[in-house]
């Protein structure tokens, strides 16, 4: 994809990732935690969950796994930041999550317990992350971030209950964003926490975050905060974002197009040569299934897109996930004589020598 690619996707971490052994806090059933945020509009009647079977959860599991195995040059966790992250988080907390761990210290809870529950979870989810080559800590402008929010409260739902979950969540966001915003928030918050709730992996902490993955991005139901729908391109609804840095544009396929979405910062909503690129990754999925999309080339994709940053001379776009995606809109679109061939090149041109090239057929086998 165009600078920042695709993804999402999930993770190949192991549970001695740092995090303690926790069990479940009780949590006292309408206990008035969140009282005091701001009304949010959420239609839960219109959220319908598809629980991932165990068989696809595995197959899921086996094709990340060849994934990061693969890349050699995949980034590794650093598993000494520990305790050095845990004061830099605790210094970033704001007011009102500090008044939050007052508040239900006066309930009877055990705030400082918490703390340290809700930071393992902080912890696991960054390393998480982190394998995937996904920044770790993604901000509200990353288009990861509302996978990053439903792994953590799905995460904090498992250790400290989804009362608390949902009012940690609205303390820490309700007076940063207008109410739109808010609602996405929200929105990726109670999908980690139903997945959470309902999981039946709920002592594999590592298939519950697959649950999430499979919920949030393959079943599309997410919310991108910031993003507003645009209009539509051969089926697919386009959103424009706000939040988007210059530059950037990312496609999440669902089932079918119009449960997918292509989302494009202000100045690139408009530029028709990138919105061929990205179709092409939505005719990625339709030739290859979601599973194989998800966990191999929008991972691939990712990471080749990070060393576009990281490794000189290296060329994103001359990258097999790109390529090929150029190559399938090109077919689609009845070969355009205006196909840029430069940024988006339809094969191994003279400016992508020495790089590897993958036919159609073979992209799950990467």
């Amino acid at each position: 994809m165009k600078k920042i690619s695709l993804l999402l996707a999930v993770l190949f971490f192991s549970l001695m990732i740092g995090c303690k052994s926790i069990d479940e806090l009780d949590v006292k059933p309408n206990d008035g935690l969140v009282k005091s945020v701001k009304p949010f509009v959420l239609d839960t009647n219109s959220v319908h969950l598809k629980p991932i079977s165990m068989e696809n959860l595995k197959q899921l599991e086996v094709m990340l796994k060849k994934n990061v195995e693969n890349d050699k040059s995949a980034r590794k966790a650093d598993f000494n930041d520990y305790g050095l992250g845990q004061l830099f988080w605790q210094a970033s907390l704001s007011s009102e999550q500090n008044e939050w761990f007052n508040t239900i210290a006066g309930f009877g809870y055990d705030s400082e317990d918490i703390k340290q529950k809700l930071w393992n979870d902080v912890y696991t989810v960054r390393n998480f992350l982190d394998m995937l080559g996904i920044n770790r800590n993604p901000d509200i402008s990353s288009p990861y971030f509302s996978l990053s929010l439903a792994l953590l409260s799905a995460a904090h739902t498992q250790s400290i209950g989804d009362n608390l979950t949902g009012g940690w969540v609205r303390e820490s966001y309700k007076y940063r964003y207008d109410s739109q915003t808010l609602n996405q928030i929200v929105f990726n918050d109670f999908i980690g926490r139903q997945v959470a709730t309902n999981s039946y992996n709920q002592n594999n902490q590592f298939y519950l975050l697959l649950e999430v993955l499979s919920e949030s991005w393959v079943n599309n139901n997410r919310a991108v905060p910031g993003s507003i729908l645009y209009g539509s391109y051969e089926g697919v609804p386009i959103y424009l974002n706000n939040f988007f840095l210059s530059g950037r544009a990312v496609t999440l396929p669902g089932y079918n197009r119009f449960l997918s979405g292509i989302h494009f910062s202000a100045d690139q909503i408009n530029d028709n040569d990138t919105r061929r690129h990205e179709f092409g990754h939505i005719l990625q999925s339709e030739e290859t299934g979601l599973t194989c999309f998800y966990a191999t080339i929008a991972i691939a994709s990712l990471k080749s897109a990070d060393r576009q940053g990281s490794v000189p001379g290296y060329s994103h776009n001359c990258f097999w996930t790109e390529v090929t995606a150029n190559w399938l809109s090109w077919k689609y679109f009845n070969y355009p004589t205006d196909w840029n061939e430069n940024t988006f090149p339809t094969y191994a041109n003279s400016q992508c020598d020495g790089y590897k090239e993958v036919a159609i057929g073979d992209m799950c086998k990467q």
